[in-house]
């Protein structure tokens, strides 16, 4: 591999044996998709995404994984990622061995503890919690918005998780068993050490990240990884789409853009308090879509809105950027593959929730699976 990532590039290596092994590498490349460009060849793949490099190749019984990236906590991140969904895919037990930089470590190196300092409404279905965090360098960057949060039980001391051999996370069980979910971080204050984390209220509030913040106290500790998946991407026209369990990954990206960068942005909220405003540099066009009453799951204005520009023609030298729920981001996948299919990676679309998992609006999927 060719790329370079800063001033010192991270790299391991894997030896991967299973069953069906052709059947679990086509799996994991058609999922890799989803996070990263993957160039297929005869003997398997090439995948490049801003923050990481990983060639994997087919040998006769076994596959070859080599990951390059810019640093130790991203390394472990796509160790945990790659491991646990080769586990997932299969179906016996694969053995995982790897080597080169971070095998030895018994602890994410992107595990660190919060402690919340104020919760306040944003809107009336979305809240902001604040942390004090001990390092709050890795959370600043455009390039990777997205962490996950560790709750744990109330009224029991944490247990957090290690790292096993073969790069899966160790995550504790019984009484102990954290509660997990991939967020934004919205906003990073370097000079005082705190991050902000919006979460989306949705009716009931049973969620486990809805009950947290609504109940967040100073004080709270919960644990975090990260950060991971992508950021903003790096082009001169956007469109941004998404409803608002990704309104705090399109505001953060609106409030980096520079100026000259034209920005699209369509957005779906329940009504006309759940819109925000916005600061930005660029030239940001904002379109709120409201709901009123009819169902998130059911919703069908994101995807009315990219036919009507993708008929307009005005989408040609766009970048597209959406997040929303899961087979909403299928649909919207497969529209812009056909209509617009010499332009393969002009485009970026997260299922962010899951109407059907029982985590409704919980979720988001940059780096794994969920958000709000």
């Amino acid at each position: 591999m060719s790329e370079t990532f800063g001033a010192q590039t991270f790299r391991a290596t894997a030896v991967v044996t299973l069953d069906e092994m052709d059947h679990v590498l086509a799996t994991l490349l058609d999922h890799l998709e989803e996070h990263a460009t993957v160039i297929r060849s005869a003997t398997g793949a090439h995948l490049t995404s801003p923050f990481a490099t990983v060639d994997i190749v087919r040998q006769p019984e076994t596959v070859h994984l080599d990951v390059a990236c810019g640093s130790a906590e991203i390394l472990a991140m796509i160790k945990v990622f790659v491991a646990e969904h080769i586990f997932e895919f299969a179906t016996g037990v694969p053995s995982i061995v790897w080597s080169g930089d971070g095998s030895a470590d018994p602890f994410p190196p992107h595990f660190q503890k919060l402690v919340a300092v104020e919760a306040f409404a944003v809107t009336p279905r979305m809240r902001r919690v604040v942390f004090a965090c001990e390092t709050v360098a890795s959370y600043g960057g455009d390039d990777s918005y997205h962490v996950r949060l560790l709750l744990p039980p109330r009224g029991r001391a944490p247990v957090w998780p290690s790292l096993a051999a073969d790069g899966r996370m160790v995550w504790p069980r019984g009484e102990d068993e954290l509660v997990t979910r991939v967020y934004t971080i919205r906003s990073v204050d370097a000079g005082r050490s705190r991050i902000a984390v919006d979460f989306v209220l949705h009716e009931g509030n049973h969620s486990p990240g809805a009950g947290f913040a609504l109940n967040a106290a100073p004080g709270d500790v919960i644990g975090i990884l990260g950060p991971g998946g992508d950021g903003c991407p790096d082009a001169p026209r956007l469109l941004l789409m998404g409803d608002e369990a990704a309104l705090p990954a399109i505001s953060r990206m609106v409030e980096s853009l520079p100026p000259g960068c034209a920005a699209d942005v369509v957005v779906e909220v329940e009504d006309e308090g759940e819109e925000q405003d916005i600061a930005s540099q660029a030239q940001a066009r904002w379109t709120w879509l409201h709901r009123r009453g009819t169902p998130a799951a059911l919703s069908d204005l994101l995807e009315k809105a990219l036919a009507a520009r993708l008929d307009g023609g005005g989408l040609a030298e766009s970048f597209i950027w959406a997040g929303c729920e899961q087979r909403l981001a299928a649909r919207l996948r497969d529209r812009l593959r056909a209509s617009l299919p010499d332009r393969k990676g002009s485009h970026r679309i997260y299922g962010y929730w899951n109407a059907g998992s029982g985590r409704e609006r919980d979720q988001t999927s940059p780096t794994a699976s969920d958000e709000s």
